[in-house]
């Protein structure tokens, strides 16, 4: 009895420190860094269904891509966005999972440097609006993150409430439903509450966040993330592999340098400085690493907690 007792307060003793780290890795990303009012109200993330989604997941659709005017009046994809999108599907793949990694054709040339870079062995999609191609991937998930999100009205907006339709190579609005009343389960990752699927925080974006009357999405997902940066949580999904697989598949400080240094190449911009510039949503990518530095600090100090 007193062996079945002790290893019964082993699993407790697991699962409690797995729900702390998730707690506490949630509270971080949603740190408001840019001051924007989304992620500082948007609450504590489902994190019990966000675990059990990833580990559940055999093939995942990441969608990303959210284009910005540059500062020379070209329109071209921002900074936030390839860059998670590329560490999720590592994180797939890593896990031994099947991941499809897809953009548009404006933002085709900067996902395809990050995904170069951290998930090589993800496939490339360029969406084009087929959904009979998309129908026949076998895809279980579907993870947007920093990809426009259409309003009330129909349209997809910038932050600053401007119609950007036009930009836009797919309906992924449409293609998002369409997996998801095929049974894929939907998570939405944003930073501002006018993202694909952020739906669900509807109420919170046109409360706390400039021109959320006529910004926010109206889509919504099985999980919603809220993050200061959507890249963020490329991190986030990363570090539940990581416990997962029990080996720390965090990106590095020099990776996530080199991939951020890759899409500027590519020619990516700061999406709110619009210029060409080591940073994202006008945060230096030094302030970045910390955070970046931080979440290593917690997963591997779980991960030698559990080894003991």
């Amino acid at each position: 009895t007193r062996v079945r007792s002790s290893a019964a307060s082993d699993v407790y003793k697991r699962q409690h420190m797995m729900k702390d780290l998730y707690t506490r890795l949630d509270a971080l990303l949603r740190n408001d860094a840019g001051a924007r009012g989304f992620s500082a109200n948007a609450g504590a993330a489902d994190m019990d269904a966000l675990v059990k989604a990833f580990a559940a997941a055999k093939c995942a659709l990441i969608i990303t891509g959210f284009p910005v005017e540059a500062d020379d009046g070209h329109i071209c994809c921002e900074t936030d966005g390839p860059i998670g999108a590329a560490h999720i599907a590592r994180a797939f793949c890593d896990a031994g999972k099947k991941a499809y990694i897809a953009t548009d054709e404006l933002c085709y040339p900067q996902l395809a440097a990050a995904v170069r870079l951290r998930a090589p062995n993800a496939e490339l999609i360029k969406l084009n609006g087929d959904m009979e191609e998309l129908m026949g991937l076998g895809i279980d998930t579907v993870i947007s993150i920093e990809r426009p999100g259409k309003a009330q009205d129909g349209h997809c907006h910038t932050a600053k409430g401007r119609i950007i339709d036009g930009w836009l190579g797919a309906d992924t609005d449409e293609e998002f439903e369409s997996l998801h009343k095929h049974g894929a389960k939907t998570i939405a990752i944003g930073d501002g509450g006018n993202e694909l699927g952020t739906g669900k925080l509807f109420n919170v974006t046109r409360r706390m966040v400039d021109h959320g009357e006529d910004i926010a999405a109206a889509q919504t997902a099985d999980i919603t993330l809220a993050s200061g940066v959507s890249n963020w949580w490329g991190w986030g999904i990363a570090a539940i592999a990581s416990v997962y697989l029990n080996r720390n598949v965090l990106p590095d400080e020099h990776e996530e340098r080199a991939v951020l240094r890759a899409i500027l190449d590519a020619g990516a911009v700061d999406g709110i400085t619009k210029r060409s510039e080591e940073s994202i949503d006008n945060i230096d990518i030094d302030k970045h690493i910390a955070l970046l530095n931080e979440v290593h600090g917690m997963v591997k100090n779980h991960l030698d907690k559990q080894a003991e």
